[in-house]
């Protein structure tokens, strides 16, 4: 190999012949670069190998505005209720004057007209200590609120349903929570809907209570089995014997 000779004290005819070696070296290297060459220019291009030609690429797109969620737009409230802290809990001196921390829109929906209702709470900072002091929210939860009103109805629900002649009884999914559902005939005056959470028999007997001897109609779930009244199947079969 040409690597292990030293060029510096080689003879003549040594020199003549790593000569010619790497002349035949080159020669086959320019041929193939001729052969790239060329099979590049047959695909209509010029560039190197791999490279998207400027005609293939897209033109650039105009971005689009980004979409934003929606925003309910703030009412003109009829009535303002400002809260504050009065004295300093810390050093209990009397404070006065602030400024608005933030702002708290609440509407009354069963009051007509609607009472909307502006609840600004001041934020206020004491002269003394230097610490700023915003009163905390006391605004009563509306889900807790009419879930009060509502067993009102429920408990009238339930009553329609336990002295009804026939239930249909169906379990069904709401948001990943499996609840049964008991629902009264469809001809009023004796229709209703009742819900529990879960799928067991325990929840059928919240629902049915010890009052009702009617027919049950399902389909035929393990949890109504235990109903040692009438049971027909929702597609107008027997249901099986009471467990």
């Amino acid at each position: 190999m040409d690597g292990e000779i030293d060029l510096r004290t080689a003879d003549r005819d040594v020199l003549i012949g790593v000569i010619i070696r790497r002349q035949a070296i080159i020669e086959r290297l320019e041929k193939r670069i001729g052969r790239l060459e060329g099979r590049a220019k047959s695909r209509g291009s010029g560039r190197m190998p791999g490279l998207k030609p400027e005609g293939d690429r897209k033109p650039d797109q105009p971005k689009k505005p980004r979409r934003r969620g929606f925003v309910r737009a703030r009412m003109t409230p009829n009535h303002r209720v400002e809260h504050a802290v009065e004295q300093c809990p810390d050093c209990g001196i009397q404070l006065s004057g602030g400024w608005t921390q933030r702002a708290r829109e609440v509407i009354e929906l069963p009051q007509a007209p609607v009472q909307v209702t502006e609840h600004v709470y001041i934020a206020r900072a004491c002269a003394q200590c230097q610490r700023r002091w915003v009163p905390t929210t006391d605004i009563v939860d509306a889900t807790r609120k009419v879930a009060g009103r509502a067993q009102v109805e429920l408990a009238g629900t339930l009553e329609r349903i336990r002295r009804s002649p026939v239930v249909h009884a169906d379990e069904t999914g709401s948001r990943g929570t499996d609840t049964t559902a008991t629902c009264g005939p469809s001809a009023p005056p004796t229709s209703g809907t009742s819900c529990g959470e879960g799928r067991g028999k325990v929840v059928v007997d919240e629902v049915l209570g010890d009052e009702f001897t009617g027919a049950l109609v399902s389909d035929f779930y393990a949890a109504y089995h235990h109903y040692d009244g009438p049971k027909q199947s929702a597609s107008g079969g027997l249901g099986p014997p009471a467990a």
